[in-house]
């Protein structure tokens, strides 16, 4: 059965709502306030309900009640609702799997104070969202990088200085930026063994937000714990994300920097012009990362070699390198991701065959695979457009 705990009780009969037990896992509020400077009505009934087992909860407003505010995700949220026996249906924020979770992005979306504020602020975001790059460069654990000496000097020496600095490292997904950050991990330990740099994926961290407040607690809290850390240097990828819903992102990342954040970021070329605007513009240094050329991705592949061949157990012969560096430039993607792949593919189909080391013959058959696979992806893309265009 689904309860609140006491405090949350006690909150809302502050707020003269009516509690009601609605049977299952849900619950039911009557009488709750509403923001009436962006909605039709004073006050609404509000339903939490979990639909399944193991399904989050979802949440219901009254019928009539009609968001006239000018937050996107408000407006989203009530435009895509189902109306159902009365109700209007919708998801607010973050999936939740708790209660109290709901109710607090519930009463967030109606202009009100959630009641686990206090508990919600308290809550430490680092150990849930962030990846500590540090310990694996210690052990020599980290990915093989080759070929991006002049990158990692740009960024390690933007990160030492004493003055605010964000180095931005912009390309397309497969070239490694991700590899690029942990290169820069082992590069910073050699100056400030002291140091730990925590990466966070931005895509993750902001998925399911809703609420352009939400959005926006949710970056200053990241931002402001990370500042807190001792030696902490901040890697945000996707750093687009936080600029999506949040308008005064820009202002938020220039606020910490100066308050002393270290961090890097990583981005597309297409999100580097979305973030490229004051007042963090003076803040960033660009760093282009382009594809490698093929004798660069020859050394990264000889560099994954050996990992490769112990995880698949196989033997993969230095000489077959090459010949995976030569099919891989006419397939989909970006060098060296995709050379990667077609050699961990190509291991992989030996071992399914049967076969102790990889062949060439290995190799062809799954670049036809991957480019089969891709010509289906875009073939499926355009008539999914054409009935588009044709409705």
């Amino acid at each position: 059965m689904a309860s609140l705990k006491p405090a949350t009780r006690k909150r809302l009969r502050g707020m003269r709502v009516s509690v009601e037990a609605a049977g299952g896992d849900s619950v039911l509020l009557r009488g709750v306030p509403a923001d009436p400077l962006v909605f039709s009505k004073p006050c609404t009934n509000l339903l939490i309900t979990r639909p399944g087992p193991g399904l989050p909860f979802v949440v219901c407003v009254d019928e009539d009640l009609a968001y006239q505010g000018e937050d996107a995700g408000v407006s989203r949220a009530f435009a895509m609702a189902v109306r159902r026996q009365g109700w209007r249906v919708m998801l607010p924020g973050r999936k939740q799997q708790d209660l109290e979770g709901t109710l607090d992005s519930a009463l967030e979306m109606l202009g009100q104070e959630p009641a686990g504020r206090e508990a919600t602020a308290q809550t430490s975001l680092l150990p849930a969202w962030a990846t500590d790059l540090t310990e694996p460069a210690r052990a020599g654990k980290g990915p093989f990088t080759t070929g991006r000496a002049e990158e990692i000097e740009h960024i390690s020496a933007c990160l030492l200085r004493r003055e605010a600095c964000l180095p931005l490292v912009a390309g397309p997904s497969g070239v490694g930026k991700t590899n690029l950050l942990h290169a820069v991990t082992r590069s910073l330990l050699r100056f400030r063994p002291e140091w730990r740099v925590l990466r966070v994926d931005l895509g993750t961290f902001m998925a399911g937000t809703l609420l352009e407040s939400e959005r926006e607690n949710a970056l200053v809290a990241l931002l402001r714990e990370a500042a807190e850390v001792p030696g902490a240097v901040l890697a945000l990828e996707l750093l687009e994300w936080a600029f999506t819903g949040v308008p005064r992102a820009s202002a938020i990342l220039k606020a910490a920097l100066e308050r002393g954040l270290k961090a890097m970021a990583t981005t597309s070329f297409q999100g580097r012009e979305r973030i490229l605007a004051e007042p963090l513009a003076a803040k960033i240094e660009c760093v282009d990362l382009g594809e490698p050329g093929p004798d660069a991705v020859a050394q990264i592949l000889n560099g994954l070699r050996e990992a490769l061949a112990a995880y698949h157990r196989v033997e993969i012969e230095p000489a077959l390198v090459p010949q995976v560096v030569e099919r891989s430039l006419s397939l989909a993607g970006c060098l060296p991701a995709k050379a990667i792949n077609l050699l961990d593919g190509a291991a992989a189909q030996a071992v399914v065959t049967g076969g102790r080391s990889v062949t060439l013959y290995d190799v062809y058959l799954v670049a036809t695979r991957m480019r089969q696979g891709v010509a289906l992806a875009e073939g499926a893309s355009a008539r999914h457009d054409g009935a588009a265009t044709a409705t």
